[in-house]
């Protein structure tokens, strides 16, 4: 099984739209094993409770679907100063060494936010 490092984009992304009536992440999930930083799981399942995609992550965190892995170190933070990128997505490259990391541009820095996007 293929392990993959969501930062909060790509979670929220997940959880939140569907391909033929069954969400993005139920559709992962079968076929990946699927890590969040505790600041991810903080940002997306706990201070976005609020949002549909947060009740989806949180549920699938507390069933242990998603794995919540806790960060040894930092070790990419120098190289990654010069970016505005928040816990979640820092914390991400450095969860779980040797897997695949999904990782999306922080569209922020050009005006555009693919968290929470309206269908």
């Amino acid at each position: 099984m293929l392990t993959v490092v969501f930062d909060a984009a790509p979670l929220i992304t997940a959880c939140k739209f569907e391909v033929q009536g069954v969400l993005v992440i139920d559709h992962l999930l079968p076929e990946c094993c699927i890590v969040i930083a505790p600041s991810v799981e903080e940002e997306v399942a706990i201070l976005g409770a609020s949002y549909p995609d947060g009740v989806v992550a949180g549920e699938r965190v507390a069933r242990g679907s998603i794995q919540v892995m806790a960060v040894a170190e930092r070790k990419w933070t120098r190289y990654l100063a010069d970016y505005a990128l928040g816990d979640g997505e820092r914390d991400s490259k450095a969860s779980k060494p040797g897997c695949c990391l999904i990782w999306w541009l922080n569209c922020r820095r050009v005006g555009v936010s693919p968290s929470r996007l309206r269908r």
